[in-house]
């Protein structure tokens, strides 16, 4: 794709805007929205290999994933584009009593600061372009300390959402691309797996996603 075609397709995408607003109104209409509250397979996982260290979640959502890590002990940021939905996490946080710092935040346009032991990013990166979820996963990488983890779950080019805008320059990454972008560091967990979706199609049949998770360990 020549760089004139891909900025111009960058520049039709979806507003940031419209993506905060509509997940807050899906979270201000529904007391838990997405995995009944549970977190990730993927990323209960982690605790095999992590019980203690501080962890970022990229596109937090309510905080499944968050509230699961922080509960076994683990020190968590969490940034997301819906206020609504970081609202959430500090309350339950606080009732719980976990070590959570929840914080709205673009991560479209994010430059980080700090080191993690772990870093995650689940079912958000369809959200950004191409080139914005490559420098994020780029950014990920970069700012593992050595022995962490990352673990990402995505949508990819197999699945309806990706089929129903093809020509779209939003992150659905290649079969295996999420494997090769690892590809030096250790692999713990990789597949690819079909999976629904909370949007239903205008017929209002079920969607049907394949998804690409990984868990990887940075080696060095």
């Amino acid at each position: 794709m020549s760089e004139q075609s891909r900025n111009s397709k960058e520049e039709n995408r979806v507003p940031i805007d419209y993506i905060k607003d509509k997940y807050n109104k899906i979270y201000s209409e529904n007391e838990v929205t997405f995995g009944k509250g549970k977190p990730e397979k993927i990323i209960e996982d982690i605790i095999q290999y992590c019980t203690s260290g501080s962890v970022l979640e990229l596109g937090a959502g309510e905080g499944r994933n968050s509230l699961f890590l922080a509960g076994h002990g683990l020190e968590v940021t969490a940034k997301d584009i819906s206020d609504v939905g970081v609202d959430k996490i500090n309350k339950l946080a606080e009732a719980k009593g976990l070590n959570i710092k929840a914080e709205v935040a673009d991560v479209s346009d994010l430059s980080l600061d700090n080191n993690f032991d772990v870093l995650i990013s689940t079912f958000m990166l369809h959200h950004l372009s191409r080139r914005e979820a490559i420098k994020l996963i780029e950014q990920m990488k970069e700012h593992t300390n050595v022995d962490g983890l990352n673990a990402i779950t995505a949508f990819t080019k197999n699945g309806d959402f990706f089929k129903r805008n093809p020509e779209t320059d939003d992150f659905y990454p290649e079969e295996g691309e999420l494997k090769d972008i690892y590809s030096d560091w250790e692999i713990l967990e990789y597949e690819e797996v079909e999976g629904g979706a909370f949007d239903k199609n205008p017929d209002g049949s079920p969607i049907l996603n394949i998804s690409a998770k990984i868990l990887a360990k940075k080696l060095k």
